[in-house]
């Protein structure tokens, strides 16, 4: 287990556990992904993919309640603790398993836990998002999306999926995390 400090927070981070490896760069991709969202206090955010649960931890003095979706079993683990380590009461992580129609099959039971959200953070691993989560968070049916990706070819596959679905791509914004490489994190933002 390693400590990291990012946006004022301490996480604990395991070893199966996603995390960014340059906090400093992470630190500006966080604020434009709230910058994204313009959030009011008054959303119930999603962060799928969530890891350690840094951007729902870092959305949610900014949100009503932010829930975590993480099918890394030991990731949905530290990211509760490091909500408890932070004093963070309005975050909640699930366990998922966001490629196989989570929230077709847990939608009823998940609706007592935690309202639809009003706005959706995608942070997918390289391969980008299943087909079927797309159609998921399309009836879903957020007011915006952020998808973020360090591969952006399978973003724009999904961005054009969300786009076929009635979202507007409203904003694309890259950030170096990785100096003195080809590659970026792209921050993509989505609007019904």
């Amino acid at each position: 287990m390693i400590t990291e400090q990012l946006c004022g927070l301490s996480f604990d981070i395991s070893a199966n556990s996603f995390f960014q490896t340059n906090t400093s760069q992470a630190a500006v991709l966080y604020e434009q992904i709230a910058q994204a969202f313009a959030l009011t206090g008054q959303e119930i955010v999603y962060d799928l993919y969530c890891g350690a649960g840094a951007i729902a931890l870092t959305l949610a003095s900014k949100a009503k309640d932010v829930a975590g979706f993480e099918s890394v079993s030991s990731a949905v683990e530290d990211a509760s603790r490091n909500a408890m380590l932070n004093n963070i009461y309005n975050v909640r992580f699930f366990h998922a398993d966001l490629d196989a129609s989570y929230f077709t099959t847990k939608g009823d039971r998940l609706r007592r836990q935690i309202p639809p959200p009003d706005v959706v953070v995608l942070d997918p691993p390289r391969a980008g998002m299943h087909p079927k989560l797309v159609r998921e968070v399309i009836a879903l049916n957020p007011e915006r999306v952020v998808y973020v990706s360090c591969n952006p070819a399978t973003q724009a596959r999904d961005v054009r999926l969300l786009a076929d679905g009635g979202y507007r791509l409203t904003r694309i914004q890259p950030v170096d995390m990785f100096p003195h490489t080809p590659h970026i994190e792209n921050l993509c933002s989505l609007e019904r």
